[in-house]
């Protein structure tokens, strides 16, 4: 026994001298932080505001203020990371106190990316406006049902917002926000191969890249229809070589992220209960039928029903897509033919939608220095929904209103609730919307390569 307590009494001295190095060497650490400051500027010595320095493998850092200063807490001999957009990122080891001069280096890789403007295409670093260009790999990484959708977080000044959890809703894209508030709108104008048209138009498979023009310079080549902004979409084209066939597909579910709480039906009656009693009425539930409510034995006329839950639980939520194309060519025509198709069940039962597209792309030297493109894109869509009082969007409303008291479904076929609130009535109903929409967009090119060198003549016409 005695030998046992000696062995428990080393452990424990052992254990505090654990605590008390690791204590040490925290007030040693604490005490090694220094406040680090300096400024960030570019090649030409001006100042460079919001540019991010952090501290390397911890989470200690800040950005840099109007004059383009910032303060960190560093030790010496750590490492500053400091990075900002459009230019390249810089490791900075502190080697003492002193104030640091930052000079951060333009990212010229970024800069010769050639991207579609009004005319043509130009490299960024020729370009006075502001542009930026998504590729086809950005969007193949976010497997999403529209193209809308598919853009949400990829360019800076874009913001994109969905305004429906229903099967096949598109969302609004806005470039650098709204920029009035009367009827001229805000949308901006969306270019497809030249085209103007929707951006829910294309399918994402079928995207090659896509540049955002944002600033007012973008009118003096569109007019005013630009005011908001310019989307420029260029479908994917074939190239030269041998026939080649790619197929994609994704798959996922839908699930509601979160639900709001209800009063059970027991707790509902106790409650509308104290209400008729501050009004000085009687009470509207006995005690007998609030324990029927809360035992649950008769749930045909004392239920207890989430009508919301049950309502948004009652679909699949399950999505798909497939695509595939076909792409090849020789030295004088390419050609690439896509088909896409998917399928969204709706979250709510009997609600869903489909949509097959379709892509033809084709480029052709009819004559030396003549060159010919073709662009075919067309889509079928169509929605089915119960037609409700208002639609899916009101059956939902209506789900949320009806209380607990109410059964849905009862054993005998019918439900709790006879009127235009009761959500399980209305899916039961035959009464059903289906909304198809379809459309082809074409759009043909000449172009003559003429002997001046840099000098092109271009015809373009389309039908929608």
């Amino acid at each position: 026994m005695k030998h046992k307590r000696q062995h428990g009494i080393l452990v424990s001295i052992r254990i505090c001298a654990i605590l008390l190095f690791c204590c040490f060497c925290g007030v040693l650490s604490a005490q090694n932080l220094r406040e680090i400051n300096g400024t960030v500027t570019d090649a030409s010595g001006e100042a460079l505001i919001g540019v991010s320095v952090l501290v390397k493998e911890t989470s200690n850092g800040t950005i840099t203020d109007i004059n383009g200063k910032f303060y960190v807490n560093a030790a010496i001999g750590s490492t500053l990371q400091v990075s900002y957009v459009g230019y390249t990122t810089q490791d900075v080891k502190i080697t003492s106190a002193s104030p640091l001069h930052i000079i951060l280096k333009e990212d010229t890789k970024h800069l010769e990316e050639v991207v579609v403007v009004g005319y043509g295409t130009q490299k960024k670093v020729n370009l006075t406006g502001s542009v930026s260009s998504i590729t086809a790999d950005e969007l193949a990484n976010k497997p999403v049902m529209s193209t809308a959708q598919a853009l949400a977080g990829l360019a800076p000044g874009l913001s994109v917002l969905t305004n429906s959890g229903n099967p096949g809703a598109g969302a609004t894209v806005r470039i650098r926000g709204t920029g009035t508030f009367s009827s001229a709108g805000n949308d901006p104008l969306v270019l497809i191969d030249g085209l103007s048209g929707n951006i829910d138009d294309v399918d994402p498979a079928d995207i090659q890249s896509i540049s955002f023009l944002k600033d007012a310079a973008s009118a003096s080549i569109y007019g005013n229809r630009a005011a908001n902004g310019v989307i420029l979409i260029e479908t994917k084209k074939g190239a030269e070589g041998k026939t080649s066939i790619s197929y994609s597909s994704s798959f996922g579910w839908q699930k509601v992220t979160e639900m709001p709480d209800f009063l059970p039906s027991w707790e509902y009656a106790e409650y509308y209960n104290m209400a008729m009693q501050n009004m000085g009425r009687q009470d509207a539930y006995s005690e007998e039928q609030i324990r029927k409510y809360k035992d649950g034995s008769d749930p045909d006329n004392y239920p207890n029903v989430n009508h919301l839950k049950w309502l948004m639980e009652s679909g699949s939520g399950f999505q798909h897509q497939h695509n595939i194309s076909v792409q090849g060519g020789n030295s004088k025509t390419s050609y690439n033919v896509s088909l896409g198709y998917r399928n969204q069940e709706g979250m709510t039962a009997k609600t869903n939608n489909e949509r097959m597209t379709a892509l033809v792309s084709l480029r052709s030297e009819i004559a030396k220095g003549l060159i010919m493109n073709i662009n075919l894109n067309a889509y079928n869509n169509k929605y089915h929904a119960p037609n409700g009082s208002g639609g899916i969007g009101a059956i939902i409303g209506y789900s949320v209103r009806e209380p607990s008291i109410y059964a849905g479904k009862k054993s005998d076929g019918s439900f709790g609730y006879q009127d235009n609130y009761s959500p399980e009535a209305w899916l039961n109903s035959e009464s059903f919307v289906e909304n198809i929409s379809r459309n082809v967009r074409g759009t043909g090119q000449l172009t003559w390569e003429t002997p001046i060198k840099g000098l092109s003549l271009i015809g373009k016409a389309g039908v929608s």
